[in-house]
């Protein structure tokens, strides 16, 4: 006997399966419907199939949601919202100064970061409640005039938050405090990082570049 099922048209939700990203996480299976104009948040079963609850409340967004407490993901608006795994109901929301596409989340042990990219900085949020735990612009080490540094998502590790920047190299935040623990400047990362035990590996416009963590 198969275990597979399919939900789409027809299947009691509606969404575009060209514009989605997909998680897991418990017993269910979350996908974003990015449908430019509107846009959803939807829960299967991932057992039997069967559609939980869908969601308009995010709207139009582009990223696979993160899982922890709650469901987290920012729209088109730069809004990010938490939303409850149970029923899709809107938990809290924080509005970037973005206000446009804002890097991928993360979530690690109980804080949900953020590169809010028009006013070059990280954010850190309670992932139950929203509120605001630290926030650090990242020091350019290139000027540009007013034109804001690109930021790659968030990256923890057991101490840190790692971002890259297109004029700010790597920095490294302490994830409780926010404070800079370090900075590589003098690079432009245009790419999200990946983050070993030992190392930071980052694309610049050079070729692929690894920092001794």
């Amino acid at each position: 006997e198969s275990d597979s099922w399919r939900v789409g048209y027809g299947g009691g939700v509606d969404f575009d399966p060209r514009e989605c990203g997909i998680t897991r996480a418990d017993s269910s299976v979350y996908v974003t419907d990015a449908s430019a104009g509107g846009g959803s948040v939807i829960a299967v079963d991932s057992r039997g199939g069967t559609v939980v609850w869908q969601s308009p409340a995010a709207g139009e967004t582009y990223h696979t949601p993160v899982v922890g407490p709650h469901l987290y993901l920012p729209n088109n608006d730069g809004t990010v919202y938490a939303l409850d795994k149970e029923s899709g109901d809107t938990v809290w929301t924080y509005q970037t100064e973005t206000r446009g596409l804002v890097p991928p989340l993360s979530y690690c042990d109980g804080t949900v970061f953020l590169s809010d990219t028009l006013a070059g900085e990280v954010v850190a949020l309670d992932a139950k409640t929203g509120t605001q735990l630290w926030r650090t612009p990242v020091e350019p080490s290139e000027k540009r005039g007013d034109e804001p540094s690109g930021l790659s998502s968030p990256v923890s590790t057991a101490k840190s938050v790692l971002v890259g920047a297109s004029r700010g190299g790597v920095t490294a935040f302490d994830r409780d405090t926010g404070n800079v623990r370090w900075q590589l400047p003098g690079l432009s990362v245009d790419s999200n990082l990946a983050v070993t035990d030992d190392a930071v590996y980052a694309a610049v416009n050079d070729g692929l570049l690894r920092i001794e963590a």
